[in-house]
């Protein structure tokens, strides 16, 4: 049970986080050159009372042509439960939006790995790969042609949030394809909250996420679970830059909560020092 859900909550923040992590508006091509050329940051995970492992998340720019990484790494139950992944994607902006070019996930746990490989085309998939295949039939809901075209990786999703206002990281939904799952993320507002040691009169901004699967997942109550959960969350504050960015993102699972909390974060160009994120 506990490895089980386990996994299921790494695959889900993993696409949470990476689609939400955001810089501030571009609403010219002025404000756009004056976009952070470089972002990390680490982040906590844990399930419950239990501390899992870190999540880590690279973004570089350069002109238009944009690489992203993030790196997830876990380990329970005094290890014997481990599990690591590892996100790559790289595009270039065109008309003011990110278009994938290049994407490469691959995992390992304990007797067990996999990858995906994708390559995009004006926002389509002209080239697909996975292993393992992803199953068919039984409660599996098939995968169209359709579901692959007008997506976003993962990764790339994090840009298309650049272009919103740093105000409001609330008010969007973003189309994703992850190479076997086609679902839509939904961010809508929920609340401000006062922030940690902040200066007085700074909030931060709650969302509310829903997930809505639409191909390539198996129709199960676990999906149906988390298609009609209302509590999944993930706040946002603004940091030195401009920069929005989350730092705490909590699902609700049948053995707690599961959360992500902000620790480091460090903001280019150059080599900037990596500040506390509770600063």
């Amino acid at each position: 049970m506990w490895c089980r859900e386990g996994t299921k909550v790494v695959a889900a923040f993993v696409a949470l986080l990476v689609t939400s992590l955001s810089p501030a508006s571009a609403q010219d091509r002025h404000e756009s050159r004056a976009l952070p050329s470089r972002i990390d940051a680490q982040y906590t995970i844990a399930l419950g009372a239990f501390d899992l492992g870190a999540f880590k998340f690279e973004q570089r720019r350069q002109g238009k042509n944009y690489t992203l990484k993030s790196i997830v790494e876990l380990s329970a139950l005094l290890g014997a439960f481990e599990w690591r992944g590892i996100t790559q994607t790289s595009g270039s902006i065109s008309g003011g939006k990110p278009r994938p070019e290049n994407y490469a996930f691959d995992f390992r746990s304990k007797g067990r790995g996999g990858l995906v490989r994708m390559a995009f085309d004006k926002g389509n998939v002209i080239s697909l790969s996975t292993i393992p295949s992803a199953p068919v039939g039984g409660a599996m809901v098939p995968l169209k042609d359709s579901h692959t075209k007008s997506v976003l990786d993962p990764l790339t999703a994090i840009l298309t949030l650049s272009q919103a206002h740093s105000a409001k990281p609330c008010g969007r939904t973003l189309p994703i394809f992850d190479g076997k799952q086609r679902f839509n993320l939904t961010f809508k507002f929920r609340r401000y909250e006062a922030l940690p040691n902040a200066a007085r009169g700074k909030r931060g901004i709650v969302c509310q996420i829903k997930y809505k699967p639409i191909g390539g997942y198996v129709a199960n109550s676990d999906t149906r679970k988390y298609a009609a959960e209302n509590n999944i969350e993930i706040a946002f504050r603004a940091v030195k830059g401009g920069v929005m960015v989350p730092y705490r993102l909590s699902l609700p699972t049948v053995i707690g909560t599961a959360r992500l909390d902000l620790r480091k974060l460090s903001i280019g160009p150059g080599r900037a020092r990596v500040a506390s994120a509770q600063r």
